[in-house]
């Protein structure tokens, strides 16, 4: 049961939120498997879940309620453990330090850099983050793995009649983990799949729902950027989908360092090696010394006067007698 609960919180959209919890409900109380016992547990439990859960305040607990934005507090909560750490060291403060700490922080971060403010998604998560380097290495190998045609379903937004954003301009149908490898290709799973995507009444149990629902999953884009509604992409993130589809739309250059890890293997520990580049300046030519020749010594008995050496030279040569042996 907590897989399925697990499954409706990532995979559900608002208008397939109360219908799968009703599916949900028929797959455990309509089990006669279950012990009189097991059942009666079974319903306190729907009971509990649907008013605390499903009819409350609190039912937008599923990504899809706002879908590829955060959907946690974590954020804050990190704040405020800094603050706690930093700036008031975990003490009740008075009024009159609170507000000298409170000025404080204040300047210190107004002078820290807000670049990623204004920065697109590819910049914050593959180029700023500790885990860029490696969701780029995953994208790159996606791509390589399902680069034929029939493994990317192209359509238009215009003939898809809602979308979870606005201006979608493109949808994408990829295939998932849980796609299956039979006969049937991947363009009737996007079909079938665009189908029940806001409506699924047409199924009568909740596996078969979410059989379809983990059949492919479907990225939109919008501009630049793409969002897909996997486990991961959901939630806002980029995931291997999208960041696959940037590489093969031309959005996102391949880098040396991400071809760098060969396809099924891990990549080692620390920063990759960088190519080794040319050198920037030629190298100075070396000067040529003067080349070494061979001292010639005439023979005793000649009485060549030789232009390059001394007369001196020449007599003292000639002057010296064999010494026979």
């Amino acid at each position: 049961m907590l897989i399925d609960l697990e499954n409706i919180q990532w995979s559900c959209t608002r208008e397939t939120f109360d219908p799968l919890v009703k599916l949900l409900e028929k797959k455990y109380l309509k089990n006669n498997t279950y012990s009189e016992r097991m059942l009666v547990a079974l319903d306190e439990f729907f009971k509990y879940f649907k008013t605390v859960w499903v009819s409350s305040n609190e039912r937008f607990w599923f990504e899809s309620a706002n879908p590829f934005r955060s959907s946690n507090n974590q954020g804050i909560e990190g704040i405020n453990k800094d603050i706690k750490q930093s700036q008031t060291f975990r003490k009740l403060l008075p009024m009159g330090s609170f507000v000298d700490v409170s000025l404080r922080m204040c300047q210190e971060w107004s002078m820290s850099d807000n670049s990623l403010l204004e920065a697109n998604r590819e910049k914050k998560h593959l180029f700023t983050q500790p885990h860029g380097l490696k969701l780029r290495t995953n994208g790159y190998e996606w791509l390589q793995n399902n680069k034929e045609s029939s493994k990317i379903v192209k359509v238009a937004a215009k003939n898809v009649q809602k979308t979870l954003l606005e201006n979608v301009s493109m949808i994408y149908a990829v295939p998932s983990s849980k796609t299956s490898s039979n006969d049937i290709p991947l363009k009737d799973y996007a079909k079938e799949r665009l189908k029940s995507r806001f409506d699924v009444s047409r199924h009568s149990s909740y596996d078969d729902a979410m059989i379809t629902r983990q059949s492919c999953h479907i990225i939109e884009q919008v501009g630049k950027d793409y969002f897909c509604d996997c486990h991961e992409g959901i939630k806002g993130r980029l995931c291997k989908h999208s960041v696959g589809l940037m590489y093969k739309c031309g959005t996102l250059e391949i880098t040396s360092d991400v071809r760098s890890k060969p396809l099924g293997q891990k990549r080692q520990r620390g920063r990759p090696k960088k190519m080794p580049h040319c050198l920037t300046h030629s190298p100075e030519p070396r000067t040529v010394g003067p080349v070494p020749r061979a001292l010639y010594l005439p023979s005793p008995n000649s009485s060549i006067h030789h232009p390059e050496y001394p007369t001196q030279v020449t007599k003292d040569l000639t002057s010296r007698q064999l010494t026979p042996l």
